[in-house]
């Protein structure tokens, strides 16, 4: 019965597992390396910048000179070339020189405003990538877990009907024996369906375009542990220096400065250049030149009102700023504070509870081999282990994710 069982659930099992087919194999670095090609968000923010770098041309330009022709004292019912006098002309005006260089000023930083917004999208992206990854290799490492405890689980209901043959075990423990064995095969699908899903999560991350839906992504990496000591104050440091958030809003008040100057130069005057070639009827060889200055007499509407709103938005984008380094400065001690229990727990697992665990599993198979252990006390025994195994992956997964979350904080790079 066993026998039977055993063959028709692992056909179905090695149905689902070969039913996929490998067709990339990554590790960490060209993962990351393939997102910054392949990812639109990325793509996105570079075209952004390359726009603002285009808008510096406009703002250093005139506005477009103004031609005019005209006719003048042409008697009634005349056609045009009658007329007494004809002017040609043409108007270039131009605004205080200093306004150019204002604007000039704001739209550098309005370049520099979208360069940290590509190093931001930079930043996301990789770590949404790096995350996908290392839960990647999380599910790898369970998927070991299921095929271990398959294998064993496969062995000792192959012992309890052979030790119900002989009639030295109980009808109870070959029946558990069937039932942890068919758990176990189930469980490995389900491992195995999330580690596909999870191989897609990561190919979504890094922009692929997945033409084939078996196609998905293997790892070459595993899931151990890694010391990575952290220092709350060096993250600290780093986030100041690097944090694009941090370095927008900063950009951003520089930009909303240049306007405020910008609102202010409104107040100046304004001028324009005349030149006019002219024909009369004694004389075809005429010019003239016009200087002209627009004075803004009305500031107390217009003039007044962009100055004040431009006070406005200056000041929100102060508080802007300060509120970033306050809530970035707090998100990173948090994440500090995650980053310190799930390495403390990780070292628990693996240097104390895992061993432990596994100690405890080894006397009681050979226990249980050799008569002196019950079924069900050898079931708790291996629980134990895969209890112990699958908290400890958790606690891997977890300080790994804490690093990447404060790798995104602090634009460091410890994950490589």
């Amino acid at each position: 019965m066993v026998k039977v069982l055993t063959v028709t659930l692992c056909i179905v099992l090695v149905l689902t597992i070969t039913g996929q087919e490998l067709r990339h194999t990554i590790n960490l670095q060209q993962a990351v390396a393939l997102a910054h090609q392949l990812h639109e968000e990325i793509a996105i923010a570079k075209n952004t910048t390359g726009a603002a770098q285009a808008r510096v041309l406009t703002s250093l330009g005139l506005s477009q000179p103004a031609m005019s022709l005209s006719y003048e004292f042409i008697p009634r019912k005349s056609a045009l070339n009658s007329f007494g006098e004809r002017t040609f002309s043409i108007t270039q005006a131009f605004e205080f020189p200093s306004v150019y260089y204002l604007r000039y000023n704001k739209s550098r930083a309005e370049v520099e405003l979208a360069g940290q917004g590509t190093r931001q999208s930079i930043l996301n992206v990789t770590a949404k990538v790096k995350s996908a990854y290392y839960d990647v290799l999380e599910k790898q490492y369970l998927s070991l877990i299921a095929d271990e405890n398959l294998a064993i689980t496969e062995d000792f209901a192959h012992k309890a009907e052979l030790r119900h043959e002989l009639g030295e075990a109980a009808n109870i423990e070959l029946l558990t024996a069937r039932v942890q064995f068919t758990e176990a095969v189930l469980k490995k699908q389900i491992v195995q369906n999330e580690l596909l899903a999870a191989r897609g999560q990561l190919a979504y991350a890094i922009g692929m375009v997945q033409s084939d839906t078996n196609e998905y992504l293997n790892v070459i990496d595993s899931l151990v542990f890694v010391n990575h000591e952290l220092q709350l104050q060096v993250l600290l440091d780093a986030a100041r220096s690097n944090n694009p958030v941090l370095q927008i809003t900063e950009m951003n008040t520089r930009a909303l400065h240049a306007e405020h100057s910008i609102a202010w130069s409104s107040l100046l005057p304004s001028f324009s250049v005349s030149y006019a070639l002219q024909t009369n009827e004694n004389s075809g060889n005429l010019y003239g030149v016009t200087f002209g200055m627009n004075v803004p007499l009305w500031f107390m509407f217009d003039n007044r009102g962009k100055i004040e709103e431009s006070a406005a938005r200056l000041d929100a984008a102060r508080l802007e700023a300060q509120l970033a380094n306050r809530s970035i400065k707090k998100r990173i001690e948090t994440g500090y504070t995650e980053y310190q229990n799930a390495i403390r727990q990780a070292r628990f697992y693996r240097n104390d509870l895992l061993p432990q665990s596994e100690k405890i599993f080894e006397i009681a198979a050979k226990s249980y081999d050799a008569g002196e252990m019950t079924y069900l006390e050898f079931l708790q025994a291996k629980q134990t282990l895969n209890q112990s195994r699958v908290t400890y992956a958790a606690a891997l997964s977890a300080y790994y994710q804490a690093i990447i979350a404060l790798e995104e904080l602090t634009g460091l790079t410890v994950l490589e």
